[in-house]
C-alpha cells in the first residue's frame, strides 16, 4: 500500500507491506509537498504531482504553496535495510541524494514519540524527551557493534535478554561487560529485535533509557 507521507518538511511516497513489518521511502524528496501521484500501468514509473512550500509567505501553520507540478520518477527502488538515494535529476523539482539515517526504520517506529537525534560519535543518538533512549551505528567498518545500542544498565539485563536473546555488550567500549548494550545487525534476528525494542520504548519500559549526566563537551558518555 503506497500513501503520502510529510516529515522533515517535505512529503514522499512510502510504502507500507500489507502483510506487516517496517514501511520503506521510494521518493527522498527535502521539501516540497506531494498532491497526488500514480503509477503507470506497467509499475515502473511514477508520476507526481507537487508544489513547493513558499515559506517566506507563511502565516501561522498556513502554507502557500506555488503551483502543482508534475514530474515523472524512474524507476522504484526496492526495498532494503539500508536506504538508497534515487538518481539525480536536473529539472526544478529533482530527487534529491542525501545520506539516509542508519537504521531509519527503528525512527518509524518511534515516530509516535516524535524521537529527537543528535550525531554523536559518527552514530546517531535518538532522545525521546529528556532521556536518551538508542544510538545507531552503521560504519560499515568490518566491527561487530554495527546496530542498534540500547541506554540501559547492567541490572536490567537478565531480564532483557530474554525479551531480546541477541543483545550483547558493546566491544567497542573496551569493557567485558558494558552499562550500554548492543543488539548487532549481524544478528539473525536483528530487524525484529530492534522492533521490539521500539516497542518496549513505545510502552515506557524503564529498563531502557537514560537521562544523561551533564554534557560534556563530547557528548554524554556511554559505558
Amino acid at each position: 500500500m503506497d500513501y503520502i507521507g510529510t516529515r522533515y518538511g517535505g512529503s514522499n511516497i512510502r510504502r507500507q507491506p500489507v502483510a506487516g513489518g517496517s514501511p520503506w521511502q521510494i521518493t527522498e524528496f527535502a521539501s516540497g509537498l506531494i498532491f497526488n501521484f500514480a503509477w503507470t500501468p506497467d509499475g515502473k514509473k511514477l508520476a507526481l504531482a507537487r508544489a513547493k512550500q513558499d515559506p517566506g509567505r507563511a502565516l501561522d501553520s498556513q502554507r502557500r504553496r506555488t503551483g502543482p507540478v508534475v514530474c515523472i520518477i524512474s524507476p522504484m527502488p526496492k526495498p532494503r535495510r539500508h536506504t538508497a538515494s534515487l538518481p539525480r535529476d536536473d529539472g526544478p523539482f529533482a530527487v534529491k541524494q542525501r545520506k539516509a539515517a542508519p537504521h531509519e526504520f527503528v525512527l518509524e517506529a518511534l515516530a509516535a514519540l516524535s524521537p529527537r537525534t543528535h550525531a554523536m560519535f559518527g552514530c546517531l543518538a535518538v532522545y525521546v524527551e529528556d532521556k536518551i533512549v538508542l544510538v545507531l551505528r552503521d560504519k560499515r567498518d568490518g566491527t561487530a557493534d554495527d546496530g542498534v545500542w540500547l541506554a540501559t544498565t547492567k541490572e536490567h539485563h537478565e531480564s532483557l535478554r530474554r525479551e531480546l536473546p541477541s543483545m550483547r555488550s558493546i566491544q567497542a567500549l573496551g569493557k567485558e561487560v558494558t552499562g550500554w548494550q548492543v543488539l548487532p545487525a549481524v544478528a539473525p534476528d536483528f530487524e525484529e529485535a530492534a522492533i521490539r525494542a521500539c516497542e518496549l520504548i513505545l510502552a515506557g519500559d524503564p529498563r531502557i533509557g537514560k537521562v544523561p549526566k551533564a554534557r560534556r563537551r563530547r557528548g554524554p558518555a556511554l559505558s
